[in-house]
């Protein structure tokens, strides 16, 4: 049954590397030839494929959700290379980490979405010196091994969702930002507060979620206002054209 995209709502497709390169002749025709010399400069033939399946895989969704061929959409960037439509008004973000890729989607505002692969030989306490609050740097050091690991990865992700959602990049003061309550961090909702000037619009309109779907990666989603989620794994969602 087909059903529409609700202003209050957002769609989140997750798929796997795997499943998009057993696609990978139908999405490479999808590209552009200023795509298809962008995917060459990638270093070896994997990481070229992925990024024609992963861009191939955004025009086929747009084109299904906006009713339109995939290969017509120009996408413009902002001064961080985040892509967007000017002509419609449907937000969008794109994440990748090592074996998935996802998309998110919305009518309402712009949207932060990040994966991010656990990687176990990653320095994560020097790191969180960098972008925790000090209630964040507390919360992680309450726990050891495995569990400040998760506890990491979550806050890093959150943070993530929130830097793409916002589009300033590394130039937004992330430490200034403190997430709450942080029982909600691995899995639940998290709000936005502000320490200090961070050139937020708005911050107590923003909410980000926390997913757990993979033991091996974290996932969060940062928009404003509250929002229903309707999640997708390595299938598309059956919905009218915008």
């Amino acid at each position: 049954m087909e059903t529409g995209l609700h202003k209050q709502a957002v769609q989140l497709c997750i798929f796997e590397y795997a499943h998009l390169l057993k696609q990978l002749e139908d999405l490479g025709h999808l590209l552009t030839p200023d795509e298809e010399e962008r995917a060459l400069r990638f270093k070896t033939e994997r990481l070229q494929n992925e990024f024609r399946a992963g861009r191939g895989q955004l025009r086929r969704l747009l084109g299904e959700v906006l009713d339109r061929d995939p290969k017509s959409f120009t996408f413009e960037y902002g001064e961080l290379r985040k892509p967007f439509l000017r002509d419609h008004n449907l937000h969008f973000n794109v994440s990748h980490s090592k074996e998935f890729w996802g998309v998110a989607w919305s009518k309402k505002a712009p949207l932060g979405l990040d994966i991010e692969f656990k990687n176990p030989d990653l320095n994560y306490p020097k790191l969180a010196e960098t972008f925790c609050c000090a209630t964040e740097l507390t919360y992680l050091k309450k726990a050891e091994g495995s569990e400040q690991k998760e506890r990491f990865f979550q806050l890093w992700s959150a943070k993530e969702s929130l830097i793409k959602k916002d589009g300033r990049g590394l130039s937004m003061p992330v430490k200034l930002v403190e997430l709450s309550p942080l029982s909600n961090a691995q899995t639940g909702n998290l709000r936005v507060n502000t320490l200090g000037e961070t050139g937020l619009d708005h911050p107590e309109e923003l909410q980000i979620k926390a997913f757990d779907f993979h033991p091996e990666y974290s996932l969060a989603l940062c928009t404003e206002g509250t929002f229903h989620t309707e999640i997708y794994f390595n299938k598309s969602p059956n919905i009218r054209p915008l």
